[in-house]
């Protein structure tokens, strides 16, 4: 997955990836500090930006660095992707499988295709995949719908963008964007991620210190963890400067290694103005918390709920409301109580999943 967060003086999160990372620099009880400062987009560069050009000419799939995989979809010459090379966790099962997480994309595409139904002239319904990894799950989104790709690790990107070009080449009038940043409360900082070469799939930024694991199995330390860096932006900013205007997200996923606190938290005005009307994400409580501190009791995965269920969201699961239970769980949440500064109609789109 992809998105990150810097810690800032008053405590407040903002170190998160797609997948794994690190920041130099503790504050406040292990908090991520940022590396560098680079400028942050100005006006002229949050405008929207048209799709690329239909070019009517085929990419071929190269898959510089890693290896070719089928995958479970086919389109004539098109039914493969991007994977890393060795013995990789997620590489290895799209490699024997042809898929990833199928389970989950079947409920997605169930949901897109509703969406999809419901294109209206000049407006249409998108897929955006917060920690898109090496992007089987964004493949899965754009047999559909448009799509936007986020990841932070530049090792799951370089997979993940190769296989966008070759695919796009398919669809010319079908968008997909990959963008190699990592989500954050703030924009503009370059900070470290780290990675583990046996799972590239848990790439993140949180502070190995701040891990209940760290000191007794060296979570984050070892021979097999890899360095790397990237640039923040908030996913306000992200989808503003891709997504038109006039149109909505029919599903979300987020999976960004305990920095989902921090991506909703940058993501304010979307939950206001264009909620997307199904959300996909990983509540992963000791990540949710390592992300912020050290303390077991920190509140930010029940702070990440309340988000959530203040914009109007209703998730499949009940959740312990004591800070320190721990619980990894994957959540559905559907937009079911919409806002009146809502834009998007997500009432055909929040209907129970069929069993």
């Amino acid at each position: 997955m992809g998105a990150a967060e810097v810690q800032d003086d008053g405590g407040k999160g903002d170190g998160g990836t797609d997948d794994e990372g690190q920041n130099e620099g503790s504050k406040n009880d292990g908090g991520l500090s940022p590396t560098a400062v680079v400028p942050i987009p100005s006006e002229q560069d949050s405008a929207w930006q048209a799709p690329p050009e239909e070019t009517g000419v085929f990419t071929d799939l190269l898959c510089t660095n890693g290896s070719i995989s089928n995958v479970m979809f086919k389109e004539g010459e098109y039914h493969a992707m991007c994977i890393h090379n060795g013995a990789e966790m997620i590489s290895t099962a799209i490699k024997a499988t042809g898929k990833w997480e199928g389970d989950l994309c079947a409920k997605m595409q169930h949901y897109e295709r509703i969406g999809k139904s419901f294109d209206r002239a000049g407006s249409k319904f998108w897929f955006v995949d917060v920690g898109a990894n090496i992007g089987f799950l964004s493949l899965c989104g754009y047999q559909v719908l448009p799509t936007v790709s986020i990841e932070a690790a530049p090792w799951n990107f370089d997979m993940l963008d190769q296989t966008r070009q070759h695919w796009q080449s398919r669809w010319n009038d079908r968008p997909w964007y990959t963008v190699h940043q990592a989500v954050s409360t703030v924009a503009g900082h370059t900070v470290k991620l780290l990675g583990s070469i046996q799972n590239y799939g848990g790439t993140n930024l949180v502070d190995p210190a701040n891990h209940p694991l760290h000191l007794s199995h060296g979570w984050g330390e070892g021979s097999d963890i890899r360095y790397g860096s990237v640039i923040t932006n908030t996913l306000d900013q992200i989808l503003k400067t891709r997504i038109p205007k006039d149109d909505c997200i029919a599903v979300m996923k987020v999976d960004i290694e305990g920095y989902e606190y921090f991506g909703m938290q940058s993501f304010e005005e979307g939950l206001r103005t264009r909620p997307p009307c199904n959300i996909f994400m990983e509540y992963h409580t000791i990540l949710l918390k390592a992300a912020s501190s050290k303390n077991r009791d920190d509140p930010s995965a029940l702070k990440l709920v309340a988000i959530l269920q203040a914009a109007g969201y209703v998730g499949d699961h009940v959740l312990p409301q004591d800070p320190s239970t721990e619980v990894e769980v994957n959540i559905h949440w559907q937009m079911k109580h919409p806002k009146e500064t809502s834009s998007c109609d997500c009432q055909s789109l929040t209907v129970p999943y069929p069993r």
